[in-house]
C-alpha cells in the first residue's frame, strides 16, 4: 500500500507579462540558464482546484484526480523539482530560471536546460499561477490544516483536539494522526487516516465527514491478497469514534 510521502514543501511581487524569449530593449542579454539566484516564492504549493474540492466534499480520495496537484519550489534557481500528478508521482525534471525580472520553469534533460515548461505569475505572497493553474502556498501537512484541525466533542462530551501539525489531544491514548493523500494503489477504496501513539505505532482507519461531524471506522478487509499479505479491497467497518467539531 503506497502512502503519499511527506513533501517538503515567500513571497515576491513581480511582473511576468513578457515572453521568456524576449529581452527589454537596451538591456544586455542575461545568461538565465546559468544564473544562480534566490527564488522569493519558494515553498510547497497546492493546486487551488484541489483545495476548493477538499473544502467542498471533505474527501481526499474523491479530490485526488488533479493532473497538476502540487509542487515544491526550491529556494534558488537551477535546482531540480517536479510537478506532482495526483499526489502520486512526479513529472519531468524542471528548474526555476530568472530572466530579466521574471521567473519561469524550464525543463532539464540530463545537464541540458531547454524548452519552456510554465510561465510563473505572482499574484500575492500566498498565491501564484503556474501556466494556467492557480496554486496556494500551504504547509506540508496541508490536509491536517484544511480538513482536520480544530476542536471536537466525542460521544460522551470529552473535548478532542486535532492540531495543524498532526497531533491529537484527548482521543484515548493517540498522540498523532496522519491523513492519507494518495489513493491510487490497491486497498485504498475509502478515505483513510492513521492514528498512533508514536511514529512507529500507527494504525489506519477509515473516515468520512458528515458536515461538521468526523466519523472514524475500523477498516474492513473485503479481499485479501495472500501472496502480498495485504488487503486489496477495503470498506468501512465498525464505527469507532463520532467527533462533532465545535471550533
Amino acid at each position: 500500500m503506497t502512502r503519499f510521502p511527506t513533501i517538503l514543501l515567500t513571497f515576491g511581487i513581480l511582473c511576468s507579462c513578457t515572453s521568456p524569449d524576449k529581452q527589454k530593449v537596451g538591456q544586455p542579454t542575461q545568461d538565465f540558464k546559468t544564473l544562480d539566484t534566490i527564488v522569493p516564492f519558494s515553498g510547497f504549493w497546492v493546486n487551488e482546484f484541489y483545495i476548493n474540492n477538499i473544502k467542498k466534499n471533505k474527501s481526499p480520495r474523491l479530490s485526488q484526480n488533479v493532473d497538476e496537484s502540487c509542487i515544491t519550489i526550491p529556494n534558488k534557481t537551477l535546482q531540480v523539482t517536479r510537478m506532482v500528478a495526483g499526489f502520486h508521482e512526479g513529472a519531468a525534471d524542471m528548474i526555476v530560471v530568472k530572466k530579466n525580472d521574471n521567473f519561469y520553469f524550464y525543463y532539464k534533460y540530463d545537464d541540458t536546460i531547454r524548452n519552456l515548461a510554465y510561465d510563473i505569475q505572482i499574484v500575492s505572497k500566498n498565491e501564484i499561477k503556474i501556466g494556467k493553474n492557480t496554486f496556494i502556498k500551504t504547509e506540508e501537512k496541508f490536509l491536517e490544516d484544511i480538513l482536520f484541525s480544530g476542536k471536537y466533542l466525542d460521544s460522551i462530551g470529552v473535548e478532542v483536539q486535532f492540531t495543524k501539525d498532526g497531533q491529537i489531544i484527548g482521543l484515548d491514548s493517540f498522540k498523532l494522526y496522519e491523513p492519507i493523500y494518495d489513493y491510487i494503489d490497491a486497498g485504498m477504496d475509502v478515505d483513510q487516516i492513521g492514528l498512533g501513539t508514536n511514529q512507529g505505532k500507527i494504525k489506519y482507519y477509515a473516515f468520512r465527514f458528515n458536515r461538521d461531524t468526523l466519523l472514524i471506522y475500523d477498516l474492513r478487509c473485503l479481499t485479501y491478497d495472500s501472496t502480498n499479505k495485504s488487503c486489496v479491497i477495503v470498506d468501512f467497518g465498525n464505527q469507532k469514534y463520532k467527533l462533532i467539531k465545535i471550533h
